[in-house]
């Protein structure tokens, strides 16, 4: 498996999930989101989410939470050392 690839065709599949989102789920999410960055920002932010829920489907763990929290760290860490 791999985590750091982007997300390509999968994409329609995904936006087509919208319509099964609980309406006063969506209202949070949609308060959460400015919708003012560039595309490039949102295809990371979708890369990143799709990742973490593949780890989390997949790997098995007890605390999703904290498994997410490692993998930012880690992926924080890439980001500085090449910065």
């Amino acid at each position: 498996m791999n985590f750091d690839r982007k997300v390509g065709k999968e994409r329609e599949q995904f936006a087509s999930q919208v319509s099964r989102i609980d309406e006063s789920a969506l209202q949070v999410i949609k308060t959460g989101f400015a919708g003012d960055q560039n595309t490039d920002f949102y295809e990371g932010l979708l890369s990143g989410f799709a990742s973490s829920y593949r780890i989390i489907e997949n790997l098995p763990t007890e605390n999703p939470v904290e498994l997410i929290g490692s993998l930012i760290a880690y992926v924080s860490e890439i980001l500085e050392e090449r910065m």
